[in-house]
């Protein structure tokens, strides 16, 4: 009989543990109450745990080959993705310095990593456009400023000032000879003075009033020309004779072709943070159509004082003021002509 089994009748459980020359197994009984009989039922431990410590071995294969894939998968992360980061990341500091510089090795598995070093490279590549632009705009502005100051005294205006000077002297009106002789030389000092773009609008003025003088010997004096600017705007600053070429239009083409009274009201007022100058006339007047042809046509007049169309005259405005600045022209045939300027507000001279 089995050394483990001797005693089984004493115990008083049906199921225990019984640990022999180190083995362990799980006994249970069952005794009929009809026959008497009593059955045994002997399991071993290892029988028993088979499946457990299969499910275990199975587990912890699993555990090796996940750490396996981890272990190439932080490689491939630190390649593909904290790498061209952290490459990027100190391009990104770069560009504080002034240091435009491109990524230029992004070959990763990662679509999203690509497209982060695409987007960059792009980015750059529109910043380093964008100050091209502004040098050409710079160089550009800098050509049309030369072209404005080139043009400023027409020859042929110049002629017909001094024609009108002789006329004046050979019916010896000397007082009218000074007169407009001392407002040509301060509109031609106006012009080679200063090379700033920028003037006090009380300067600016000033020398309408003294071309205003002139005109008024050329075609006569019947017109005026009235001035509505407050004592604050006249400190503002504003582009260099500005003014003048529209004031010219609005004498050349608009009152001088009309009878009766003849005014043109110039009138400088701040609103919604701009400074706005409307030069308004009561002569032929003007319709839509041209208005149109005004910033469409590039003739220019040579008769003038300074050729410069209304144009050119907002091309200027946005060279020096920007994009937002420029005219607005409105009127109704045989009526009236208003040109309105929107200027930026400025309490000093720009360069």
């Amino acid at each position: 009989q089995v050394e483990y089994l001797k005693d089984i009748n004493n115990k008083d459980n049906n199921f225990y543990k019984n640990n022999y020359k180190k083995d362990t197994k799980y006994i249970s009984k069952y005794t009929s109450e009809k026959s008497g009989w009593t059955v045994i039922n002997i399991i071993e431990d290892k029988a028993l745990t088979k499946d457990t410590t299969n499910i275990m071995k199975i587990l912890f294969a699993i555990f090796v080959v996940f750490n396996l894939f981890f272990i190439l998968y932080s490689k491939t992360f630190f390649k593909d993705i904290l790498k061209p980061i952290k490459e990027l990341i100190k391009k990104m500091k770069g560009i504080k310095d002034g240091r435009l510089d491109e990524i230029t090795n992004i070959n990763t598995s990662l679509e999203e990593i690509n497209e982060l070093g695409s987007n960059y490279n792009k980015m750059i590549n529109d910043i380093k456009n964008l100050m091209v632009e502004r040098d050409l705009k710079e160089r550009e502005r800098s050509k049309e400023e030369m072209k404005v100051l080139q043009a400023q005294i027409n020859p042929h205006f110049i002629y017909n000032t001094l024609n009108v000077i002789k006329l004046m002297a050979m019916i010896s009106k000397a007082e009218s000879i000074r007169k407009v002789t001392d407002s040509f030389m301060k509109l031609l000092s106006a012009t080679f003075r200063s090379e700033s773009t920028f003037i006090t609008v009380r300067e600016e003025l000033e020398y309408l009033d003294h071309y205003a003088e002139i005109m008024k010997v050329r075609f006569g004096d019947d017109f005026n020309l009235v001035v509505k600017v407050e004592e604050e705007v006249r400190n503002l600053y504003i582009i260099k004779l500005i003014l003048q070429p529209i004031v010219e239009n609005a004498i050349v083409h608009g009152i001088n072709e009309i009878d009766g009274e003849k005014n043109i009201i110039i009138t400088g007022y701040i609103s919604e943070e701009n400074l706005i100058f409307e030069v308004e006339d009561n002569g032929r007047g003007i319709t839509e159509e041209e208005i149109e042809s005004i910033f469409t046509s590039k003739e220019k007049s040579n008769t003038s004082f300074n050729h410069i169309g209304i144009k050119n005259i907002e091309s200027r405005i946005r060279l020096n003021c920007g994009q937002g600045y420029g005219i607005k022209i409105e009127g109704e045939k045989n009526k009236f002509t208003k040109v309105k300027l929107i200027l930026p507000i400025l309490m000093k001279k720009e360069s």
